[in-house]
């Protein structure tokens, strides 16, 4: 068998090149997340919530759902995303950053909040609630005002 070196050579360059494109992609993409989600924490839960306290939205998150229970932070669409790609090209889709915590009892505690887009990247100023909810059982429990997720917290327990 015979190998055409420079064709080999050619396909090797066009791999390493799509490799370092992706790394590059996914290296811009894991920024982007991660300064979406250190935004969210670090915003005022008060400018979220005016009945609510002057702390950082990640210390307030923590407090509620408990000290020791695991935050799993992410970066999503908002839930935009219609899929189907005739539709969806060329949309500028909603950027959320999504806490969600799962306490040893089952329950969920899920705060959304939007703060920016995909293509503009962050927007400061004040991001929106998308979804504060409690779910328990695949059942989930809305709140209106981040203030009435403590309440709905303890209520789900209760039951």
């Amino acid at each position: 068998m015979k190998i055409n070196c420079r064709k080999a050579i050619h396909s090797l360059f066009v791999i390493v090149i799509v490799l370092f494109s992706f790394l590059s992609l996914k290296a811009q993409t894991d920024k982007r997340d991660a300064a979406a989600i250190a935004y969210a924490k670090r915003f005022s839960v008060s400018r979220l919530d005016s009945k609510l306290p002057l702390k950082r939205f990640a210390d307030w998150f923590q407090q509620i759902v408990g000290q020791t229970t695991k935050i799993n932070w992410e970066v999503n669409d908002c839930g935009e995303q219609s899929g189907n790609p005739v539709a969806d090209k060329g949309r500028d889709f909603s950027m959320c950053v999504e806490a969600l915590a799962e306490k040893p009892n089952g329950i969920k505690i899920l705060v959304s909040l939007g703060v920016g887009t995909f293509k503009r990247g962050i927007i400061a100023g004040k991001p929106d609630i998308r979804d504060a909810s409690v779910g328990k059982d695949d059942k989930w429990y809305e709140v209106t005002y981040l203030r009435d997720l403590p309440s709905k917290l303890k209520e789900i327990e209760s039951k």
